[in-house]
């Protein structure tokens, strides 16, 4: 009986072993899913900040408002091209 009793405390702790490797798993799931918003939040401000206090975000991150000016001259170099490529097929 002895082997069965030792058998039935390795299954118990091998049983708990996996329910706390599941809630570790599921407090990680959740640790990402608040960063995920967090990284959300933090666009929104700098979204926020960039529009509301361009001078201040200037000022305060010159070369990240550098980076964005750069994106944007690019975004209408292609808007453009697209425009102009449209206008070749429809002519």
């Amino acid at each position: 009986m002895a082997f069965f009793d030792k058998l039935g405390e390795k299954g118990k702790e091998a049983l708990d072993k996996g329910k706390a490797a599941a809630e570790v798993a599921k407090c990680k799931v959740q640790i990402g899913s608040q960063e995920a918003d967090m990284k959300k939040i933090f666009t929104e401000i700098g979204t926020k900040l960039v529009a509301e206090c361009p001078e201040l975000a200037a000022e305060k991150f010159p070369e990240l408002i550098e980076k964005l000016s750069g994106c944007n001259a690019q975004i209408e170099e292609l808007k453009a091209k697209i425009a102009e490529l449209q206008g070749e097929k429809t002519e």
